[in-house]
């Protein structure tokens, strides 16, 4: 079974699914939110194997991301936000990627030195007027020109990938590469761990169901992020592969951000490092 059809098919469509900013996304719209990435893949034509970066803090678009990638039977690659800017450039070649979700602050990460990136898709957060938005849209579009680089706003691909027919994701082979995890670099330079389409199952069979117990209704906080193997299964397989909620936080989890988690979502599950 791959990763779209394990979430979904068990879930109620009107249970909450993420908890961010204020906001409730309901199963049913984090679903249709997965299907619009993935038709957007498949307008950029990213095929099987093929690397697609994160560069996004924890947020619904990083899970519809990498819910739809993973599907799709592409490999999802994950990046330490806190990483600098070149160490952050070291993983996008290494894992020799083509494609990349990067929120829009981070654009310049991209530079001539990721040498097989083709396309990047850019994830504003700030509400921005229509002219600066088409000025920036124009420079990035004149930007790749010159690089052999296509760069799109994330609202305007998902628009334009309406037209896209209908989509059956395939069930992938239980060894098929999924996602690649880098470690901290703490022996060396960070090296890429490769985890396979049954891993995220697996996991969450053991771990989950045998020491979380997960029960409905469980709300579940991590302050690890999700580009961390200990975040992403805690923060998003595990509470959206068993239909209860996760808590998302775009922000660095200090003390003081942590406890206003707890005050605004009272989460019943909180893990910490």
């Amino acid at each position: 079974m791959n990763l779209f059809d394990a979430i979904f098919k068990q879930a109620s469509a009107e249970r909450t699914a993420i908890l961010y900013e204020q906001r409730e996304i309901s199963y049913a719209e984090l679903h249709e939110q997965t299907l619009a990435v993935a038709r957007a893949l498949k307008m950029l034509e990213v095929g099987r194997g093929d690397r697609v970066a994160l560069l996004l803090n924890d947020s619904p678009e990083f899970i519809a991301a990498f819910v739809a990638i993973c599907s799709h039977g592409a490999i999802a690659v994950p990046i330490n936000m806190g990483l600098r800017r070149d160490e952050q450039r070291a993983i996008l070649n290494d894992c020799a990627a083509s494609f990349a979700f990067v929120e829009e602050d981070l654009s310049e990460t991209l530079s001539e030195e990721t040498t097989n990136l083709r396309h990047a898709v850019l994830v504003g957060r700030e509400n921005k007027s229509t002219t600066e938005t088409q000025s920036a849209q124009r420079g990035h579009r004149e930007n790749s020109q010159e690089t052999s680089r296509t760069t799109r706003f994330l609202v305007e691909l998902l628009s334009a990938s309406e037209r896209q027919p209908e989509l059956q994701f395939p069930d992938p082979e239980a060894t098929q590469p999924a996602f690649i995890l880098y470690t901290s670099g703490s022996t060396g330079e960070p090296k890429g761990a490769v985890h396979r389409q049954s891993d995220i199952f697996y996991t969450n069979e053991t771990y989950c169901r045998e020491v979380l117990r997960l029960r409905e209704g469980d709300r579940l906080f991590s302050s690890s992020r999700l580009p961390f193997a200990y975040g992403l299964g805690n923060g998003f397989t595990f509470p959206l592969l068993n239909g209860c909620t996760t808590i998302l936080c775009r922000a660095k989890p200090t003390p003081e951000v942590v406890f206003k988690v707890f005050a605004d979502y009272k989460p019943t599950i909180f893990f910490g490092v």
